[in-house]
């Protein structure tokens, strides 16, 4: 009988070091989910961020581009009333 309860004790001993061993993993999990979703939350700001700058990055360039098709459209107009007048 005494074997049994020191049998108990140990099972029990190594059942809380299990325990305490699966708490810990559990935190450092926590921590882990924890740290991975500021760094997820960062990047999709930067993420949002960068496709604001390109949106108006292109939207400047488009811009530029019709101005110049106005201007060479005014240019090509101009040359030929020049053209006709000769």
């Amino acid at each position: 009988m005494l074997i049994r309860f020191s049998h108990i004790a140990e099972m029990s001993e190594e059942s809380n070091r299990k325990a305490d061993e699966l708490a810990k993993a559990v935190k450092e999990l926590q921590t882990l989910l924890s740290e991975a979703s500021a760094q997820y939350g960062e990047l999709e700001h930067r993420s949002t961020l960068n496709e604001t700058v390109h949106n108006e990055l292109v939207a400047k360039k488009n811009e530029t581009i019709a101005a110049l098709k106005k201007e060479l459209s005014d240019a090509n107009d101009l040359i030929e009333t020049l053209k006709r007048s000769w």
